[in-house]
C-alpha cells in the first residue's frame, strides 16, 4: 500500500507541473489551454528527439574511438613481436 501511494504523489506531482507549465505558456504566449499544451508537447518531442540523436552521435564517437584503440593495441604487439 505503502508504494502504490508513493505512485499517486508523483503522479500529482507530475500533473501539477505539467499544468502549471501550460497555464504558464498560456499566459505568455496569450494562447488558449489546448493551444499551449500542444505546444509545449511539441517543444518536449523535439527535446527528446535532439538527445536521442546526441547520444546515437556518442555511442558512434565511443565506437570509433573502441576500434582505434584495438587497432593501436594490435599494432603493439606486432611490433613487440618482433622485437
Amino acid at each position: 500500500m505503502k508504494g502504490l501511494r508513493g505512485f499517486f504523489f508523483v503522479v500529482l506531482l507530475a500533473t501539477t507541473v505539467i499544468a502549471y507549465l501550460v497555464r504558464q505558456r498560456s499566459i505568455e504566449e496569450g494562447e488558449d489551454y489546448a493551444t499551449a499544451a500542444r505546444g509545449l508537447f511539441g517543444e518536449v518531442c523535439a527535446a527528446g528527439k535532439e538527445a536521442t540523436m546526441q547520444i546515437r552521435q556518442a555511442i558512434q564517437d565511443g565506437r570509433l574511438a573502441a576500434c582505434r584503440c584495438e587497432e593501436a593495441i594490435e599494432r603493439d604487439l606486432t611490433v613487440a613481436g618482433r622485437a
